[in-house]
């Protein structure tokens, strides 16, 4: 909605639209030279502020993993790195650790996102 009605003094629109909600005054247009790039392209700053508003509003904030458990995490990738560094040296130990970040740790973490949400 336009904000120009809000702006004025004194306000020529209602105020009871604008009551409990949350309120961001930016544009769309080019003009306004408020683009950002994004991972999706441009999008103007209000938009932005609108996705994240909307995802903290959805998904809420997110909650760090308890000590004991990334301590657990420590110790084990360690031990791995240290297990496959030893055995394979580190040229072709690098690469192992490379394709299992890549094929096990990131698709791992995404199914924990994934699971997290519900």
């Amino acid at each position: 909605m336009p904000a120009q009605p809000y702006a004025e003094l004194p306000p020529t629109a209602s105020l009871d639209a604008l009551k409990n909600r949350i309120v961001v005054i930016g544009g769309s247009y080019g003009e306004g030279r408020d683009l950002h790039l994004t991972p999706l392209g441009e999008m103007p700053g209000a938009l932005i502020i609108i996705n994240a508003i909307h995802t903290l509003l959805e998904y809420g904030e997110i909650k760090p993993l308890s000590a004991g458990i990334k301590i657990l995490t420590y110790l084990g990738l360690i031990v791995l790195m240290s297990f496959v560094l030893a055995r394979f040296g580190y040229g072709l130990g690098s690469i192992i650790l490379g394709l299992f970040v890549l094929f096990v740790l990131m698709p791992f973490s995404i199914l924990l996102a994934l699971l997290h949400k519900y």
